[in-house]
């Protein structure tokens, strides 16, 4: 029977876009939402008659998706792949990724198995496969004081279409490891590599997607495109000094790195968000909704054109997965 806990997400990079792949990775995730939709192409010419619509017929589609879940050291570098479009690996037990600005940014294969089926009967197997799914944004947020770092990813692709359920690595729980906890954290702000003030944070990676339809016999896009990556962030400060102020009244730029650590050696589960041109997007505000105040901070990374950084943002993540080439 159709049940939700049932439900299992398979997520694969593809060798070509659109095109299904057969390397899959279970994501561990919230109940996740798929939106496809087609247009309608009406007939409403006037005849005379009183009615507003004559005929109706299925035209171009495509699919918006929304995962979304918490922070797992393994299975998220997809992710962080598929919005940066730039990642490389050194070391070994653990590994190193380093996730930085792309020109391509990979698409992937997402299969969403929900097991539909009556009360009492076997669920029907078939799965739903949506293809060309290629990342608009992911938003990493994590608090000191409640819970796992969380995220969610939002993707344009194809329309969908059934298949026969692909067998999907089992992820059980805590495994391979353990989600990433906020109070894990570590800041360095502006320099200030002591900076114990940070609150919580959140990260904003985002593309604009476009889906393109050509002449070639089907309702399905024929292309997918990723524009520029834009990096913005928001932060919730303890208000102990004027110096945190004092970088916006000067138009400073600054850097700021946030990680989050587990273990060591050959156990250390890690990630680290960090961009050295760092500007106010506008003014910070003073919180003075409780006890203690705090600044309410919301920022932009720009790139940095410095050799051997090219990038506005790089994420570094250290797991025991090898590769995320497939």
């Amino acid at each position: 029977m159709a049940l939700t806990y049932k439900t299992k997400i398979g997520i694969g990079k593809e060798a070509t876009w659109g095109t299904k792949t057969s390397n899959w990775n279970t994501l561990p995730v919230n109940p996740p939402t798929f939106t496809p939709t087609y247009d309608n192409i009406l007939d409403q010419g006037l005849r005379g008659v009183g009615a507003r619509d004559f005929s109706v017929q299925r035209g171009a589609g495509q699919t918006e998706a929304t995962l979304e879940g918490v922070f797992y050291p393994e299975e998220l570098g997809y992710l962080l792949y598929g919005i940066l479009g730039s990642a490389t690996v050194t070391g070994g037990t653990p590994w190193t990724h380093t996730f930085k600005l792309g020109e391509l940014t990979p698409s992937f294969s997402i299969e969403d198995q929900v097991n539909p089926g009556s009360p009492g009967q076997t669920p029907e197997q078939i799965a739903y496969d949506y293809l060309g799914m290629t990342m608009s944004s992911l938003v990493l947020r994590f608090n000191a004081g409640e819970g796992a770092v969380g995220w969610t990813a939002a993707f344009t692709g194809k329309g969908y279409g059934t298949a026969a359920p692909a067998s999907l690595p089992a992820v059980g729980e805590g495994t391979p490891s353990a989600p990433l906890t906020g109070w894990q954290g570590s800041v360095d702000f502006g320099g200030v590599t002591d900076y114990c003030r940070l609150v919580d944070c959140e990260w904003t990676f985002a593309r604009e997607v476009v889906m393109v339809h050509t002449l070639h016999n089907t309702q399905e896009p024929y292309y997918g495109y990723s524009g520029p990556l834009e990096v913005t962030m928001r932060a919730t400060v303890e208000f102990h000094t004027d110096a945190d102020l004092a970088l916006y009244r000067t138009g400073e730029e600054f850097s700021m790195k946030v990680w989050l650590q587990r273990g060591a050696a050959a156990t250390q589960k890690s990630l680290a968000i960090e961009s050295s041109k760092i500007f106010f997007e506008n003014a910070p505000e003073i919180d003075r909704g409780a006890i203690n105040v705090r600044l309410n901070m919301a920022m932009r990374a720009r790139y940095d054109a410095t050799p051997g950084s090219a990038t506005p943002v790089t994420v570094t993540l250290i797991n025991s997965k090898s590769s995320y080439a497939t």
